[in-house]
């Protein structure tokens, strides 16, 4: 049944296009076509979390997004999805069993006195996903620190629309606490900073700042593509009383 349909399909293709297209380039062209679309489609998932680092004691908080097919359209195929947190050792500390509604769900894991501090990710996946290998899980690497942390950082992305002219302003701030519990506001520290999607970077510098005074970092957007859907704000820290990092996800 392909074959009669491939050769009507290469006629027509030759037609439309009948300058610098040969009719092998025409029928390897189609062929692929054609078998992308006998291939099954798949789910992905992404995972909005409310930030990278989190102390004992905290809560994660996440909003999962499940699209579904060629066109990416709401995952209307599973019903549930699930979540679970694992050590670097590859142990599941903790599970959730979210229901999606209209491809979203959300839901949230409290890190108790168990839960020690070091390097987790958090692992999303549906059952379609684990049994039948349709589509990727989604995997978050994140950070639990001890909860007497004396250094804290943290970045509130906000895009600010304008006419062709869209911005994306990164809201700047650490805190850090002296031996004696106070929130001292001498304390100040170089922040090494790197703005990039993928491997291409976008901005990157040094930024002097003050214990709990805000620093507004700017990017201009017009120059991206309109696929780059994520960034990444890497933050160091390193000196004689602090060495600290920690990595941003930023949707745009």
């Amino acid at each position: 049944m392909i074959k009669p349909l491939l050769s009507r399909l290469v006629l027509l293709f030759i037609l439309i296009h009948p300058s610098g297209l040969s009719a092998q380039n025409a029928i390897e062209l189609l062929e692929e076509y054609v078998q992308l679309n006998q291939e099954a489609p798949t789910e992905k998932i992404f995972l909005h979390l409310d930030r990278p680092n989190y102390m004992q004691g905290d809560t994660i908080w996440f909003k999962a997004y499940l699209w579904y097919g060629y066109d990416q359209v709401p995952d209307t195929i599973s019903g549930v999805l699930y979540v679970d947190l694992i050590s670097s050792q590859g142990r599941v500390l903790l599970k959730r069993k979210l229901l999606i509604q209209n491809g979203t769900c959300h839901g949230d894991f409290t890190l108790d006195s168990t839960i020690t501090p070091g390097s987790y990710h958090l692992l999303a996946y549906t059952r379609l996903m684990h049994e039948s290998g349709l589509g990727e899980p989604f995997k978050q690497a994140i950070t639990i620190n001890p909860s007497k942390q004396y250094f804290h950082f943290e970045c509130i992305p906000v895009i600010q629309k304008q006419s062709g002219n869209d911005s994306l302003q990164m809201r700047l701030k650490f805190f850090e606490i002296d031996p004696s519990g106070n929130l001292n506001s001498i304390y100040n520290h170089d922040i090494t900073y790197t703005l990039k999607i993928g491997d291409n970077i976008l901005q990157e510098g040094v930024i002097p700042m003050v214990n709990a005074k805000e620093h507004i970092l700017t990017y201009n957007l017009s120059s991206l593509n309109t696929l780059d859907a994520l960034a990444d704000l890497e933050i160091s820290v390193q000196d004689d009383r602090v060495t600290y990092e920690t990595l941003f996800h930023i949707p745009l």
